[in-house]
This record gives structure tokens, sequence and C-alpha cells, in this order.
């Protein structure tokens, strides 16, 4: 994140979720008033609403927010593989560290539009395909899949 808010000086970085050990993490890092730990929010909508992208750190969880982030049409930006990965869809879905921050760069200085657009029809899709359990076989072979290029 600090090779990212080196170049983009006006960004700002906001972490939801109780994380006790967070703060004092983040305090610790060159950009730390620019890195924002919210702890649990309750109105995860509200603050999507104030954001340019749902960022996913590699981590086992995330699935339900990612899915809040698709309807609220936040574009999320998540490492191949996981919770968020599988709901996203590879659309959203980065190779690397430097994929994600060149992503994440291209969401903040360009225009929205498009990717909150995606983001919305990513969310049609999966809710589409809720009741569809040909879909939900290929969703879990997806994910396998996504699993799989980690291993």
């Amino acid at each position: 994140m600090e090779r990212f808010l080196d170049q983009e000086p006006r960004a700002v970085v906001a972490f939801a979720g109780p994380v006790e050990s967070l703060p004092a993490r983040l305090a610790t890092r060159k950009h730390a008033a620019r890195l924002r730990c919210l702890g649990y929010v309750d109105q995860m909508v509200g603050l999507m609403a104030v954001c340019d992208a749902y960022l996913n750190p590699r981590r086992v969880g995330g699935g339900a927010s990612a899915l809040q982030a698709l309807e609220a049409g936040l574009p999320i930006v998540s490492p191949a593989a996981g919770d968020v990965a599988s709901v996203a869809g590879p659309d959203f879905c980065v190779a690397d560290d430097d994929a994600f921050i060149a992503r994440l760069a291209d969401l903040v200085r360009g225009q929205p539009g498009p990717a909150r657009a995606a983001a919305r029809d990513r969310y049609a899709a999966v809710l589409k395909d809720a009741d569809n359990t040909d879909q939900l076989v290929a969703y879990i072979d997806e994910a396998q899949r996504l699993f799989a290029d980690i291993g």
C-alpha cells in the first residue's frame, strides 16, 4: 500500500473490521496519517458510497462484503485467489502486487463510470445465478482454479 500512497499523495485508505492489533501496526507505517482504522463498521453501504474501490488483501474471508461492494457499484481490486476473488470474478482480480497497485491507480485517476458499471453487472450476474445449480458448479470450478493458481 505504501507504493500506492507514494504515487497518490491525496489518497486515503480506510480499513474496516474489528482487528485489535491493526491501529498499532498502522501507526508505524510511513503514511500513517492517511491510513484510517475504522474498526467495526455497522453501515458498510454508507462507507462504500464514499470510496473509490474495495481493496482485498491476501486473506480468507470478505466474500459477503465484496458482494455488498458490487451491489453498491464499487470496483474491487483483489488477488486472484480467495473468497473475494470467487465473488468478484476474474475481471476484478489481479495477478500480483504490481498489478494490484496499477489497477488501483487506474481507478483513482481514471473515470470511475465503466468500472462501477462492471461491478453492478457482476452483482446482477451473481444474483441471477444464485438458484442455478449448473452455474453454482461453474462458480465452484472457478474458485478451485483460482485457489489452484496460488498453490
